[in-house]
């Protein structure tokens, strides 16, 4: 099994695909991915450090389970946070 070749940058939002296993539930009706989520760093070719907000904590993910956000990303609060340190 190969990589597909993707590259996700600092301040790019993405969906991060995280399926939950909910008893009682039927799976197709569960949402398979969380986000949209910010891109903090580019960890190698296959490796990408990722944020849900300004304040949780910082996790890092396989870039397989990452995908471009299309739709209209929320305000980046990086810049801010940069500023601050």
């Amino acid at each position: 099994m190969t990589v597909r070749p993707k590259k996700f940058d600092r301040g790019d939002w993405v969906y991060y695909y995280h399926p939950r296993h909910i008893r009682g539930r039927q799976q197709k009706w569960l949402r398979k991915e969380d986000g949209p989520l910010l891109v903090l760093k580019a960890l190698g070719p296959v490796n990408a450090l990722i944020r849900r907000t300004a304040r949780a904590k910082p996790f890092v993910v396989h870039i397989d389970k990452l995908s471009p956000c299309h739709s209209e990303p929320p305000l980046s609060w990086l810049e801010k946070t940069t500023k601050e340190r």
